[in-house]
């Protein structure tokens, strides 16, 4: 998933008949994939959880 492939299916929900239930799990889709699966060159080629985890700046 990309963010451009987030906002183009946010943008296929037809908000007048969308469940606020499918608006939220497409929301939450998004973020845990630029969390955990979007890798970035800046963080060494790591996703931003797994460059806090290699960092100790983890909870």
């Amino acid at each position: 998933m990309t963010w451009r492939r987030c906002i183009a299916r946010v943008g296929e929900l037809e908000l007048g008949n969308a469940l606020v239930r499918e608006v939220l799990a497409l929301i939450d889709e998004c973020i845990h994939w630029c969390n955990y699966d979007r890798i970035k060159q800046s963080l060494g080629w790591m996703s931003p959880v797994q460059y806090c985890l290699s960092h100790g700046l983890a909870a």
